[in-house]
């Protein structure tokens, strides 16, 4: 099955995540075709020989594509360029601070789509430390508030892969090339891009499925030291927020977003808050 899936890697300033994740896949996957959006940063054309080098040792049958985009032109744009850049049934999307381990079974997600026609993505499980980072969630939504509620329907099942429906799954999942006929990142969200797309999934016929029986691991990677600045970047939500006309996100992590006419509130879990200014200046508290 896993010739058709296209796995598209998207990557910004952590080269050594990369190369771990696809040394992960060389050695779970060794037939996968890898298709990498970098947006900078990181490794340059003799970076990526000897990466390609150690892979082919490592058992990867196929040189990963790179395509090579304008520094820092944001996640989604480099997502959108790699639906189109690569070939393929399915297309497979993955963070570079990903890694594949035994349980990392695509071909599960792949049996489920098949399973469910009306289905146009299909996400797994993110695990950090032996711990599950829980992203299968319902939208609610009342006015301006928008909460994030994990979902808690039952189980279906097909040949022994659990499965339910959601209206959000982590960004570990397969989706359909279909689906980009009708929905892709909005390039304007360099970060905070997620729970735009899903939004506006909600609007198509695809459904989205979530398994906790594909597993990806989550370890913290090694970052560069200008990554945080980039990385946190609340302007971004604020443009988010606005073109869905909310005032309030309550996320299933426990931030808080609230934004009026004049600044970005973001609650932390831990308590504390941080402030943004949206005539651009910003502070914590």
């Amino acid at each position: 099955m896993v010739d058709r899936v296209a796995f598209c890697v998207t990557t910004f300033m952590r080269p050594a995540a990369l190369g771990r994740l696809l040394a992960s896949i060389a050695e779970h996957v060794p037939a996968a075709r890898v298709h990498v959006a970098d947006q900078g940063g990181g490794l340059d054309d003799a970076g990526y020989d000897r990466l390609w080098r150690d892979l082919r040792a490592r058992g990867l049958l196929y040189r990963p594509v790179v395509e090579r985009l304008p520094f820092d032109c944001g996640v989604s744009a480099a997502r959108n360029r790699l639906v189109d850049l690569a070939p393929g049934e399915f297309k497979l999307i993955l963070d570079d601070d990903f890694v594949f381990t035994a349980d990392t079974r695509v071909e599960r997600f792949v049996a489920l789509l098949d399973h469910r026609p009306d289905a146009g993505v299909v996400g797994g499980r993110v695990t950090r430390d032996g711990d599950e980072n829980r992203f299968d969630l319902r939208f609610e939504r009342a006015g301006g508030l928008l909460r994030e509620v994990p979902e808690d329907g039952p189980f279906l099942s097909h040949d022994g892969i659990r499965y339910r429906e959601a209206d959000c799954v982590v960004n570990f999942a397969l989706m359909r090339a279909e689906v980009f006929e009708r929905v892709r990142w909005d390039p304007r969200l360099k970060i905070a891009e997620h729970e735009d797309f899903f939004l506006r999934l909600l609007d198509t016929p695809f459904r989205v499925l979530h398994t906790p029986d594909v597993t990806v691991d989550h370890p913290p990677p090694d970052l560069d030291g200008d990554y945080p600045s980039f990385r946190n970047r609340p302007e971004f939500v604020v443009t988010s927020m606005v073109k869905h006309g909310l005032h309030r996100v309550e996320t299933v992590n426990g931030l808080v977003a609230e934004l009026d006419a004049e600044r970005l509130v973001l609650r932390l879990p831990g308590g504390g808050a941080l402030v943004h200014s949206r005539r651009g200046s910003a502070g914590s508290t």
